[in-house]
This record gives C-alpha cells, sequence and structure tokens, in this order.
C-alpha cells in the first residue's frame, strides 16, 4: 500500500465535500470526528492524504460559508496539526507506477445506485476511484446517509489498449466516522491477506497494516530474510493468532492480560544461561529481552515480550529454535 508498507493512502472523497449543512457547528462537527478516525486508522503509523478531483482542499465548503481553511483557523492544535501534517499537494501518490497512473487518468468513476449498480453521470467519484485503485481509503464527510456505509459501489469506466470501453462494478472503502475505524481496519487486513495468500514474504511485508495491534523490533526483518517460505507461512498465520488476541483484550478493559494462545515463558534456567540470546533491538531502537516464545514446528520460535501502557505485544525475533537449557 506504500513506502516501507507502514503508510496508509487516504484520497478525499470531492463529492461528498459539497455539504449542505444548515450551520457551521454542523460542518465543524463533521471534520472533527472524520480527523479523529484518520487518527485511529494511523493508530501512530505514517499516512498520506491526497485530494484528488479537487483543485484546493481548503476552498472546500464544510457548511455554507464555512471552509475547510475556517476550520483549521478555530480547530484544536491536534486536530489542525494532524490535518496539516497528512494533507498532501499532490494529486496522486508519488510511488504510483506509470501504469497505474495512466490507468487512472484514462478511467472515470461514478457512484453505482440500485441492485443493477447503474451509474450516475453527472455524479463523478475520482477520490473513491483513487482509493479503490491505489488500494487506499475514500475519505468524505456525512452530508448524506451513503457516507455512513464502509463500502460504496462504484461503476468504473475505462478505455483498454484497443481504445475500446469496458466498465465494471467495484467497491472503495469509505472512511467518514471515528466509528467505522475498527470495521475498516478489519476489512483493509482481509483485502490484503486474501490478496497476497500465496506470498508470505510480500504478507510480511504489510505487517504494519496486516498486524497493527502488534509492534516489531528492528532485528525482526533481518530474521524473516532467513526462513524458508513453508516456515514463514506458518509465522504469518501465529502473528495473525497473537493480533486477534490483543485486539480481543484491548475492546475490553477489565480482562486480564495478556492473553496470548499457545505462548509459554522461557524457564528460569533457560533465562539464567541464555536470556543473553533473547535480547534484540525493539521498535525504538534500544535492546529488550523477548521472555516469551510461540512455537512454530519444533525448529523455529517466535520471541515476544508483553507491554501494558499501552497493551501491545511486540515481537522481537522470528527464527531458529534458541538454546534452552534442553536443547542447545
Amino acid at each position: 500500500m506504500a513506502l516501507e508498507g507502514s503508510r496508509t493512502q487516504f484520497f478525499f472523497n470531492e463529492l461528498s465535500a459539497r455539504v449542505q449543512a444548515s450551520s457551521k457547528s454542523h460542518g465543524r462537527e463533521r471534520i472533527d470526528d472524520m480527523i479523529d478516525a484518520v487518527a485511529t486508522m494511523m493508530d501512530g503509523n505514517p499516512a498520506w492524504f491526497f485530494v484528488v478531483g479537487e483543485p484546493n482542499l481548503w476552498t472546500i465548503e464544510l457548511s455554507p460559508g464555512f471552509t475547510v481553511s475556517d476550520w483549521i483557523h478555530q480547530s484544536d492544535c491536534d486536530r489542525r496539526t494532524l490535518l496539516l501534517s497528512i494533507a498532501s499537494k499532490e494529486s496522486l501518490p508519488r510511488d504510483a507506477s506509470e501504469a497505474l497512473a495512466n490507468r487512472f487518468q484514462l478511467s472515470e468513476y461514478f457512484l453505482s445506485q440500485g441492485s443493477r449498480g447503474a451509474s450516475v453521470r453527472g455524479m463523478e467519484a475520482r477520490g473513491f476511484g483513487a482509493a479503490v485503485l491505489f488500494e487506499g481509503i475514500g475519505v468524505s464527510l456525512r452530508s448524506e446517509d451513503r457516507w455512513s456505509q464502509t463500502q460504496v459501489s462504484l461503476q468504473h469506466m475505462w478505455l483498454d489498449e484497443d481504445c475500446m470501453e469496458r466498465n465494471d462494478e467495484v467497491e472503495a472503502l469509505n472512511l467518514s466516522a471515528s466509528t467505522q475505524a475498527s470495521h475498516l481496519l478489519e476489512l483493509q487486513r482481509k483485502r490484503i491477506r486474501s490478496d497476497l495468500k500465496g506470498d508470505p514474504a510480500r504478507l510480511f511485508g504489510r505487517k504494519l497494516e496486516v498486524f497493527p495491534h502488534l509492534v516489531f523490533g528492528l532485528d525482526v526483518d533481518s530474521h524473516v530474510q532467513l526462513l524458508p517460505q513453508g516456515v514463514l507461512r506458518v509465522a504469518v498465520g501465529k502473528l495473525m493468532t497473537l493480533d486477534g488476541a490483543v485486539r480481543a483484550r484491548r475492546s475490553n478493559e477489565e480482562a486480564t492480560f495478556p492473553f496470548m494462545p499457545k505462548c509459554h515463558a522461557e524457564s528460569e534456567p533457560t533465562m539464567q544461561k541464555y536470556g543473553c540470546q533473547r535480547r534484540f533491538k525493539n521498535a525504538e531502537g534500544g535492546f529488550a529481552t523477548y521472555q516469551y516464545h510461540a512455537m512454530i514446528g519444533s525448529d523455529h520460535r517466535i520471541h515476544l515480550r508483553v507491554c501494558h501502557h499501552p497493551r501491545r505485544i511486540e515481537i522481537g525475533y522470528i527464527g531458529r529454535h534458541l538454546d534452552t537449557v534442553r536443547f542447545n
């Protein structure tokens, strides 16, 4: 989905910006909630925000006479800083291939309507189209009920190599409210997993998107490069289980944490003799001890540690079985 596998691309939908609200407070509330939703989706990871189809994001009217620029001058510091930090003047992702960029320029996207998905001429939705083509998320304001949906149907029309007009129906992910964030994250993960099911190396390369509830130490990528394809496939399955366990515990503040399925702590004798083997660089670049492990068959292990504030599991090692008092 983007640079270093960690950046989420958001595409502002130009149609939904044309809000017909009755007061400035409505427009302000909508964009406040939209920004909160983006922050939830980012969850501490970098993001890009693209305006597709609108010549100037800042002049968009959130309600009659109340623009995004007005909102920036009146909003609180955190929301203002977030929007300014992720806003981009580029119309398309900087890492977009020439083929994809050309396809986007030769395409038209319209909102679909009715059971047959008939396109609505005059209601073009290039922001959502970009979200589909570049595997991003459309961002919209709730000017109509349709923007409360996390999935929006589009009619895609384009010219093929023989200059023949083609069309099909596609579905874009839509973010307009903070309540949609958790559902969208799950949809996004399922899409990536489905697309890369047969390629565990590429799937792991998108680890910050696929496993948003896990944290990875700085040594992990170099360990993974040494793993056979079959072992990595099993490791990815284990990480999915761990990610789901953290997600379930985060949703229940009263639940006991940690809950790590089929994870075990190393014995005290092993830690006394071989604890130094279980020290790796953490996500911040310092060193930490990863005492727990999950098995990958009999010859490989995932080593991890538990962080309580905030609740999370950090992966420090994925590789060959390390020495223990019973195995060396």
